[in-house]
């Protein structure tokens, strides 16, 4: 006994379907293989920079160089710039075209998300093309700039209340003969040995 089956016919709705099916993934590629996407321009914001105490380079805290707008307190843009592996080193950070403005350029020490060293201000850059900073020198062991951007924080408890903390006094005039070569009240360290970090008990609080 034989079984017939009737071939059940393919509507002219189910073709058009169909064609639709197999041509328009190819349809798709050959218009978008035509249509040529716009590069973005970009732009390159370069500084060299040598550095007169690499040794003392930090490795724990993060050296970030940076942009700002004009009157903002965080930064636009950022790159972070790894230990260099000579004394003159170069930064580049690339800006598109439609960043180009004028930034407040930096190159700061990060210990933390908020707080930041500053070693480099370079002011106010219009960027409007590529644009090569002046030239810096760096000194990253430098009393003057500790004393400005980080002891001047730390004086209101060593050096400005009745109760000093620590015995340490950390005022202009008293911060460089209460740290070098001075014994710790904390510990049998001393609180800075000149050229030696590692051995510096103000380094391993």
């Amino acid at each position: 006994m034989s079984t017939s089956y009737r071939q059940t016919p393919i509507t002219k709705m189910q073709n058009i379907k169909l064609y639709l099916f197999l041509t328009l993934p190819t349809l798709i590629l050959l218009i978008t293989s035509c249509v040529k996407i716009p590069e973005t321009e970009v732009y390159k914001l370069r500084a060299t920079i040598e550095v007169k105490d690499l040794d003392y380079w930090s490795e724990k805290a993060e050296t970030v160089f940076e942009i700002y707008k004009i009157d903002d307190k965080f930064s636009e843009k950022e790159i972070v710039v790894p230990k260099p592996s000579s004394n003159i080193f170069s930064v580049t950070m690339e800006i598109n075209k439609e960043e180009l403005s004028s930034y407040i350029v930096k190159l700061s020490i990060r210990e933390t998300p908020i707080k930041k060293i500053v070693l480099i201000d370079y002011g106010e850059i219009n960027i409007i093309d590529d644009t090569k900073l002046p030239d810096k020198q760096l000194e990253i062991v430098n009393l003057e700039h500790l004393q400005a951007n980080v002891f001047q924080s730390c004086v209101i408890c060593h050096g400005q209340s009745e109760n000093i903390a620590a015995n340490l006094y950390l005022l202009p005039d008293s911060s460089y003969n209460n740290l070098v070569n001075i014994p710790s009240i904390n510990s049998g360290m001393l609180r800075v040995v000149p050229y030696q970090p590692e051995n510096s008990f103000i380094m391993n609080v």
